[in-house]
């Protein structure tokens, strides 16, 4: 029983409770960003905005929407439906990527910056080394069955 006049000391989170807790806001965040971004195009005068000509959102006012309805209706991109997150570069701006990539590529090539190439594919014994780190990106994930 604790005596009345010693103030109780409140346990506090590790550093690294403090550190997770902290990872699963910013998951939580990221998750529920990339839902809002992925989430359907809104409904304008009982039409689909898809169905609309112009620009339905002020640039100043949602940059986020706005880009991405200038590139939907310029046809410079095409989710593909089948996946979520993943869409098409058509020719337009597949062009302005071809680009970036040459302006990029001569910056990198100024610098002198040694290249190098990592897998794209892991295997699930080299993530489960990693279950801690990779346990938000784990839905995320495509996993190879069968090559």
């Amino acid at each position: 029983m604790a005596d009345s006049n010693t103030p109780e000391v409140a346990a506090e989170p590790s550093k690294s409770a403090i550190k997770k807790a902290e990872k699963q806001a910013k998951m939580a965040a990221e998750k529920a960003a990339k839902a809002a971004k992925q989430a359907a195009l809104p409904v304008v005068g009982g039409k689909k905005t898809d169905d609309i000509i112009g620009i339905t959102v002020k640039k100043s006012e949602n940059f986020s929407q706005w880009y991405q309805e200038v590139v939907l209706k310029a046809e410079m991109i095409e989710y593909y439906n089948e996946i979520a997150g993943f869409f098409i570069l058509r020719p337009q701006s597949m062009f302005i990527w071809g680009e970036i990539r040459k302006w990029f590529q001569a910056q990198i090539d100024t610098l002198e910056v040694e290249e190098a190439s990592f897998p794209m594919f892991l295997s699930s014994k080299s993530l489960e080394k990693e279950k801690d780190h990779v346990e938000g990106f784990a839905p995320e994930l495509a996993w190879v069955t069968k090559a």
